[in-house]
C-alpha cells in the first residue's frame, strides 16, 4: 500500500521545510514497521506571497518522495488539495495541515481504521478521548457549526472540519469531481459527497495542539456560511450532487427483462437465460419501459459504477403534448405533487436523478433473489417498494417529469395517494410534512390569492420563490 500525504500551505516560510522533514520521518518509521510499503508527501504551494515555494524547491526538488506543486495564484486549501490529489499516484490519501497543530503521529490511528475497511476515516474534536489545546472561540465556533451542519444535513458526523482526514483513492476519484468548493467549507462538501455515495465513514478522536495567534477572523466564518449555505442549496434544491458523473463506453454489466411467467430473462445486451441461472452481477429490469439500447443501458451501467448501487428506480412520468398538458405536468406535477412523489422512494433511496428514462425498477441480482424468497408480487409496485426498504438502503431513485409516459386525471392521483401510503407504512410521514406539505401549500396559497384577488395569500409563495432565486444567482453560481 502506498500512502500520498497533501500539504496544502500558504505563506508557511516560517514552518515549511521543518514540519516536512518531520511527516517525512513518521513515515519513514511506518515503512519500518510494514505499515505502509511506500509514501509520497506532495506539497502544495498555494500562490503563497513569501518565500514559502523558494525554500520547498531548495530543500526537497531532489527528494524521490517529496512532489511539489505550485498554484499559481491562491485559490484556497480545497482547490490545493484537488490538485495534490490529480498530482498524487498513492492508493491512500491522507490530508493534514502544513502547520502541523495537529501532529502527524496521529496518521497511524486512521491508517489502522482504514484497514479495518473503512473507505474514509476523519478526526472529530468532539469524540470521546480528544485532547484539544485549542481557544475558546475556536471551539464556540467549531460548536456552532456543528449545529448548522446538523440542521441542514443531518449528517452523524459531530466534526467535518478537522484537519487530518484519510481517503481511499477511489473516494476522491468520484467525489472530487462534484466538488465545487475551493475555500472555506470543502471539507464539509467532501464528506457530504463521500457519505451520500454510500462510503463507510470513521469518525476518530484527534489531539490538536494549535501554533498561531489569534482567533478565527469574522470574514471567514461569514464566508464559511456562505458555502454552506451554497452547499445546502446544490443538494436540496439544484440536487447537483445526484447527477451522474460519467458515462462509460463499455457496458460491464447484461441486463435483462423480466419475462411476464417470471420464468425467464429476456437479455437486452446479452442471450436470454432462465431466472435460476441468475448472477449478483445481472440487473433486472422489472417493469418494462421504452428503452433506447444505445443510451439507457450505458447511463444505467454508469449509474451503477459511479454509485455502488443494486436497486434504481424510476417514476411515472408526464407527456407533454399541449399547453393543457404543459399545465398539468409542470405545474400540478412538477412543483406541486413531484416533492410527495420524490419524498415517497427517498424512504428506500437518497439520491434523486434527473435522467431520460421513464417508469422502470431495476435490481441486482441479489435483490432479485431477496424478493423471490420474500414472495413478493412482482406485479405490486408497493409491495416491491415495501421489501426493499426493509433492507436495502443504497438505491438511486430517477425522476423526470419531461418524457413519455401519460396518465391523466384520476390516475395521477391514485399514484399520488399510493405514495402517500407508503410515506406513512415506512413511518416516514415527517417527509411529507418537510418537504411535500410545504410546496403543497405555497401553490395553494398562490391559487387562492389568484381566484379571490387577496394579495397575502401569495406572501409565503412569492417570499419563497424569491429567496430561492436569490440563492440561484447570487449563491450557486451554477448554470
Amino acid at each position: 500500500m502506498k500512502l500520498s500525504i497533501i500539504m496544502p500551505v500558504f505563506n508557511g516560510e516560517r514552518f515549511i521545510v521543518e514540519n516536512i522533514y518531520r511527516v517525512q520521518t513518521v513515515l519513514q518509521s511506518y515503512v519500518i514497521k510494514k505499515l505502509v510499503d511506500d509514501y509520497e508527501i506532495v506539497v502544495v504551494d498555494d500562490g503563497s506571497e513569501d518565500n514559502t515555494l523558494k525554500l520547498i524547491k531548495e530543500n526537497f526538488s531532489s527528494s524521490e518522495k517529496v512532489v511539489i506543486v505550485e498554484n499559481v495564484f491562491n485559490q484556497g486549501k480545497g482547490f490545493a488539495f484537488k490538485n495534490g490529489f490529480f498530482n498524487s499516484s498513492g492508493d491512500v490519501i491522507v490530508m493534514i495541515d502544513s502547520d502541523l497543530d495537529i501532529p502527524p503521529e496521529q496518521i497511524e490511528n486512521l491508517i489502522i481504521e482504514f484497514k479495518n475497511g473503512y473507505d474514509v476515516v476523519i478526526t472529530s474534536k468532539f469524540e470521546k478521548g480528544s485532547k484539544l489545546k485549542y481557544p475558546l472561540f475556536r471551539k464556540i465556533v467549531s460548536f456552532g457549526f456543528y449545529i448548522i451542519v446538523k440542521f441542514l444535513f443531518g449528517l452523524p458526523f459531530k466534526d467535518t472540519q478537522t484537519g487530518l482526514k484519510l481517503f481511499k483513492r477511489e473516494v476522491l476519484e468520484l467525489c472530487l469531481t462534484r466538488m465545487v468548493v475551493k475555500r472555506f467549507a470543502f471539507d464539509l462538501e467532501l464528506i457530504l459527497i463521500a457519505y451520500r455515495y454510500n462510503f463507510s465513514i470513521k469518525s476518530i478522536s484527534v489531539n490538536i495542539d494549535y501554533h498561531n495567534i489569534g482567533n478565527v477572523k469574522l470574514k471567514t466564518i461569514v464566508l464559511s456560511f456562505i458555502d454552506t449555505i451554497a452547499i445546502f442549496y446544490r443538494l436540496r434544491v439544484l440536487q447537483f450532487y445526484d447527477r451522474p458523473v460519467f458515462l462509460s463506453n463499455d457496458c460491464s454489466y447484461n441486463f435483462y427483462f423480466l419475462k411476464e411467467d417470471f420464468s425467464k430473462l429476456e437479455g437486452i445486451n446479452t442471450n436470454d437465460k432462465p431466472l435460476s441461472e441468475l448472477k449478483d452481477q445481472d440487473y433486472v429490469i422489472i417493469k418494462k419501459y421504452f428503452l433506447n439500447k444505445k443510451l439507457d443501458i450505458r447511463i444505467l451501467s454508469s449509474l451503477i459504477n459511479s454509485y455502488k448501487v443494486q436497486i434504481i428506480n424510476g417514476s411515472f412520468l408526464v407527456k407533454e403534448g399541449n399547453l393543457k398538458e404543459y399545465v398539468r405536468s409542470s405545474v400540478l406535477c412538477s412543483s406541486v405533487l413531484q416533492p410527495f412523489f420524490s419524498v415517497a422512494y427517498r424512504v428506500v433511496s437518497p439520491i434523486v436523478l434527473p435522467i431520460p428514462l421513464s417508469d422502470f425498477l431495476c435490481v441486482s441480482g441479489k435483490v432479485m433473489r431477496y424478493l423471490l424468497e420474500e414472495k413478493v408480487n412482482l406485479n405490486d409496485e408497493e409491495d416491491i417498494i415495501l421489501k426493499i426498504s426493509k433492507k436495502y438502503h443504497s438505491v438511486l431513485f430517477v425522476s423526470d417529469w419531461s418524457t413519455v409516459v401519460d396518465f391523466k386525471g384520476k390516475k395521477i392521483f391514485k399514484e399520488f395517494f399510493k405514495r402517500i401510503r407508503i410515506l406513512v407504512k415506512t413511518n416516514n410521514v415527517i417527509n411529507l410534512f418537510s418537504i411535500g406539505l410545504l410546496m403543497f401549500f405555497l401553490w395553494l396559497g398562490f391559487g387562492i390569492s389568484i381566484l379571490y384577488g387577496n394579495f397575502y395569500f401569495s406572501i409565503p409563495f412569492l417570499t419563497f420563490f424569491s429567496f430561492y432565486l436569490l440563492l440561484k444567482v447570487v449563491i450557486s453560481g451554477l448554470k
